[in-house]
């Protein structure tokens, strides 16, 4: 089996530690996630302590990480969702694959609009049946974060 890492950048409110991709003999791609590490709020970053989320959860066909068809369509829907959620002020943090979905993390100032433009970005990709978004209104260490779980079929 092959193996690639591929690191990512800092950004204001979110830091990826690292990424790996193993290629098998056979060509499937297999990524695993290290650890998503957020910024502790402080009066100096407003973003940090005002961060809301919508974490996309999209089924796979049967095979625990999908198609190779379906792994290229989930990254070009990511590709047009960091675009999107941009100009909203927010910023699309990255994928997991892996129990027969896709897991797309999404982060900025406001769930609602978050999920608004990821559900503009869903034109034409097959979302398949018990596909759902889990938006957040708070930062993930805050137990009195309000949590809404929305279908997207």
């Amino acid at each position: 089996m092959e193996a690639y890492h591929e690191s990512e950048g800092t950004s204001a409110s979110c830091r990826r530690t690292w990424r790996a991709v193993a290629r098998s003999a056979n060509g499937l791609e297999f990524r695993a996630v290290g650890l998503f590490r957020r910024k502790k709020a402080s009066a100096a970053d407003p973003v940090a302590s005002d961060e809301q989320a919508v974490i996309t959860h999209l089924p796979l066909s049967g095979d625990d990480f999908g198609t190779e068809a379906e792994r290229a369509a989930v990254h070009e829907l990511e590709t047009r969702i960091e675009a999107a959620v941009a100009a909203l002020g927010g910023e699309h943090d990255g994928d997991e694959f892996g129990g027969g979905e896709a897991a797309l993390y999404t982060y900025g100032p406001d769930a609602d609009r978050l999920l608004e433009a990821i559900r503009g970005c869903l034109d034409g990709f097959d979302v398949r049946p018990g596909a759902y978004a889990r938006k957040r209104y708070g930062r993930a260490d805050d137990p009195e974060a309000r949590e809404e779980r929305v279908p997207l079929v």
